[in-house]
């Protein structure tokens, strides 16, 4: 992937702003950010834009609509097509980068 100034999507923006709240209420920040473009091997064949967020031993993925993450506790993932609605994701998303950030 190379970097670019793509547009993030709705939930891309939305969950940055509740990553980042999160980690800030378990005394952590964001130490990196970059917005990247290209293409996902074995995610999709066309060019994608994803959100790459990184605190200290911790990292999450934002792509369109769903996310993965690793933590040295462990890591996850929630695609768009197990949940009714981005909310949905994006509230699993949290519980379980919480769950792994406090284990």
């Amino acid at each position: 992937m190379q970097n670019a100034d793509p547009v993030l999507t709705g939930f891309q923006r939305t969950a940055e702003q509740a990553i980042t709240s999160l980690l800030l209420r378990l005394g952590r920040k964001i130490d990196s950010r970059d917005v990247l473009r290209g293409v996902v091997p074995f995610f999709s064949k066309d060019p994608q834009t994803v959100l790459k967020l990184s605190s200290a031993d911790f990292e999450v993925w934002l792509y369109d609509d769903e996310a993965s993450f690793s933590a040295r506790a462990g890591g996850g993932a929630v695609e768009r097509l197990d949940f009714k609605s981005e909310p949905e994701v994006l509230d699993r998303l949290l519980e379980q980068i919480e769950a792994a950030l406090t284990k």
